[in-house]
């Protein structure tokens, strides 16, 4: 077992080493003092405190310990802006797919009126009830907005958000299917 004189300096270097949430030091030399008064009923002087630090170097330890404090709250932090970025290529992603899929599938249904044919999935016929100048605007939405995010600048456009009304529900399980098959 420890003598209870050095039990009382590593208290005081623990005391001494810990810092509060901004990274300061938490205990003044006199709170320390106090502290120790309290836990082991013995009076140190602060100037004694002052010593056992420079003498066994506390203050570098203190230092050390915050520079890697630093470096670990700097790593976090690129760890959660890695994270955001990812995040939000994944939705750009999830975009460009979803768009990528009504561009084609608008282009089929134009190809298909203008020649006549009709579009099965699973062999079924497909219809849908949306005019050509509808279709064609969102093949045009839709091949602008995979346009910009080419450029990367979907954020730029003012005019990436388009809203497409299918109001028949036939046309909507239409869609769906089509949109599934992809």
């Amino acid at each position: 077992m420890k003598p209870e004189k050095q039990k009382i300096k590593d208290y005081a270097k623990d005391l001494f080493l810990q810092v509060d949430e901004n990274g300061n030091k938490k205990y003044s030399l006199r709170d320390i003092c106090e502290k120790i008064l309290q836990k082991f009923h013995k009076s140190i002087d602060p100037k004694t405190i002052l010593n056992w630090s420079n003498k066994e170097n506390w203050i570098n330890i203190y230092e050390k310990t915050k520079q890697a404090g630093i470096e670990q709250s700097k790593e976090d932090f690129h760890k959660k802006e890695n994270q955001l970025i990812d995040a939000k290529a994944n939705d750009i992603a999830e975009i460009y797919k979803g768009r990528k899929q009504l561009s084609e599938l608008a282009r089929k249904h134009l190809s298909a009126r203008l020649t006549g044919q009709k579009i099965k999935i699973n062999g079924q016929d497909v219809n849908i009830s949306m005019r050509d100048n509808e279709l064609l605007k969102l093949l045009q939405d839709s091949e602008n907005t995979i346009l910009n995010l080419n450029d990367k600048s979907i954020g730029e456009n003012k005019n990436t958000n388009f809203n497409i009304v299918i109001s028949k529900k036939e046309d909507i399980d239409s869609m769906q299917k089509l949109l599934d098959r992809e």
